[in-house]
This record gives structure tokens, C-alpha cells and sequence, in this order.
């Protein structure tokens, strides 16, 4: 039975030299369907517009902070209020041009929301800091799902056209973060909104991410099934081939109904098993997206003209 992934380091590996892959389950944060929920009753008011917000129902919680639905109340808009304890921030930029010092998430979200943002990255209306945690003001999609979730309403597997509409914009997600100079390290269907009515996407949830550079990373931060092998290998990997890793896994899943890996020794063995009929075309991109050899996977770009995205 598909359940969902935990996330290995988060909040950790920006601190120690040793990664640790083990941490508590948490949940999709954004995903309405979170059971459990309460209410919290609030009014906030933000620091940089002035907007005051009410904060009401709890949205999930897990060890990257709590997400509570909002409403702006000038003029109505939905959003999602997450609250970061600031003992969860561990580190921290300067951002270029104005001196301030802001938590790595933080951040990284102001930077992929500027004005020519994209459409299918979850953007950072606004935040603000209290004394002992950071308030992060996010839109808020409505109806939508997590893809996880969203997956399971057609028995837990897309088709190739319904993959190929959503892994299109995941891609374009991840090339604007990428120009950003952001590195989402996450990319997971608990990481992807889906709105209900038009099958738009948003990438969400930054808080494993990092600044993009093309020296290796020695930490890993995200999900253990996403890791690609290098790591576990060599003990680094780069961003751009682990990205491209992270979205052959996702088509798998999205095609397959279940990821192709579980755990590190899958990974390295690196022998998918294709439990559902897939074109030619979508095994090809499967497989090269995650080649044992980094260097030979597609950049971003070649994945988009690739011929699986010409099937009709």
C-alpha cells in the first residue's frame, strides 16, 4: 500500500557534515484532506502591507513548522499561513540589495515569487518575524490536492496524457526555480498541488531547498526514495543531474502507481520494475532521467523536447 514519504535531513544537513536519513513522518502541508485538524482563531496583521489576516483551520503540521488556512480580509483572497519556529531555521542569507537577513526558506520563496514568478511555483505573498518564529503568507489554491492524493482518484496511476499535462509544468517549476538560482531538492508528489479545476500545478514547500551552484553537495536534504545514487556511492551529487533523477522517479510513480526504489540498496541496484504497459517513449525518458551516470542525464530543457512529450 502506497503511504507517504517521509523527508531524510530536513532542517539538519545545512549544519552537520554527516547527513541524517532518518526523521518523523510529516505530512503534505498543504493538502486539505489532513485529518485531525483544529482551529485556531486569530487575527494577524502584516508588517510590510499593512493587510490584517484571520487565521483559522489548521491545514497539517509536521517538523518543518504548521499551516493554517488564512483569509485577507480586504478582499477576501484564500491563503496558507505557516508558522517556522525559529529554533527550526538553521540557516540563513543575506539577500542581495536591501541587507536583510532572512531564514534560507524564506528566502529562497522571495526569490522564486519576484514579479516575472512562475505560474506553477507557489508564491510568498508576504511574512513577517515574531519573536520566537517566522510567519510565512502563501497563496493559497483552491479546490486542490496534493498529487499523491490526486493520484489516488484514478486508483493511484495516471495516464501517459494525464503524466505528460503534469509533469510539463513540474518541469517548467523547476527550471524557473533553477534560474532563480534556487535548488528545490524535494521534488515529490506530496510537493505538488494540484487545482482541481484545471489541473494547474504549484511546486510548494522550500524548506529542503538550497542556493543552486554547480559544485557538488555533501549533504543530502529531501526524501531517501528520491536520493539519487551518486550520494550513497561517492558521498555528493550535483543539482541539476539530481534534479533530473527526482523527475524520472516522479514519472515513474505517476505511470507505475508506486515509486521504482525503496531505500538505498534499490537505488544503487538501479533496476526499476515497470508494473504497467508504457509506450516506448515514456520508458525511454524513464530511463535516461535516471541514468546511473549523472552526466548522462537530460538538463531540464531536453526533457520538455523530448519524443515522449510529441505522443498524441
Amino acid at each position: 500500500m502506497k503511504t507517504k514519504r517521509e523527508t531524510a535531513g530536513k532542517g539538519l544537513v545545512r549544519t552537520t557534515r554527516q547527513c541524517s536519513l532518518h526523521h518523523p513522518q510529516r505530512q503534505s502541508l498543504l493538502c486539505p484532506s489532513v485529518k485531525g485538524s483544529s482551529v485556531l482563531v486569530k487575527e494577524l496583521r502584516s508588517n510590510h502591507h499593512g493587510a490584517p489576516l484571520f487565521v483559522s483551520e489548521l491545514l497539517g503540521s509536521g517538523g518543518c513548522g504548521s499551516v493554517y488556512t488564512g483569509t485577507r480580509k480586504s478582499d477576501g483572497t484564500q491563503v496558507a499561513i505557516k508558522y517556522i519556529p525559529k529554533t527550526k531555521a538553521k540557516k540563513y542569507i543575506i539577500m542581495r540589495g536591501d541587507g536583510r537577513r532572512l531564514p534560507l526558506e524564506v528566502a529562497l520563496m522571495a526569490v522564486v515569487s519576484q514579479p516575472s514568478s512562475c505560474c506553477n511555483v507557489l508564491k510568498l505573498l508576504d511574512w513577517f518575524e515574531e519573536p520566537f518564529r517566522y510567519i510565512l503568507v502563501l497563496e493559497r489554491p483552491s479546490p486542490c490536492s496534493d498529487l499523491f492524493d490526486f493520484c489516488g482518484m484514478f486508483n493511484g496511476l495516471l495516464s501517459e496524457v494525464q503524466a505528460r499535462q503534469i509533469l510539463r509544468q513540474v518541469v517548467e517549476a523547476l527550471i524557473h526555480c533553477r534560474n532563480c538560482g534556487v535548488f528545490h531538492r524535494d521534488v515529490k508528489s506530496e510537493n505538488i498541488l494540484v487545482n482541481l479545476n484545471d489541473w494547474t500545478v504549484k511546486l510548494i514547500d522550500f524548506g529542503c531547498g538550497d542556493l543552486y551552484k554547480e559544485a557538488p553537495y555533501s549533504n543530502f536534504a529531501g526524501t531517501l526514495n528520491f536520493c539519487p545514487p551518486e550520494y550513497f556511492l561517492n558521498g555528493s551529487y550535483e543539482a541539476s543531474p539530481a534534479t533530473t533523477w527526482s523527475v524520472g522517479v516522479l514519472l515513474f510513480e505517476l505511470v507505475c502507481g508506486d515509486l521504482p526504489f525503496e531505500g538505498r540498496r534499490e537505488i544503487i541496484l538501479n533496476q526499476p520494475r515497470f508494473t504497467t504497459r508504457v509506450s516506448k517513449e515514456c520508458h525511454d525518458l524513464i530511463s535516461l532521467c535516471m541514468s546511473m551516470n549523472p552526466h548522462e542525464r537530460p538538463v531540464l530543457e531536453d526533457i520538455l523536447t523530448h519524443d515522449w512529450h510529441s505522443n498524441p
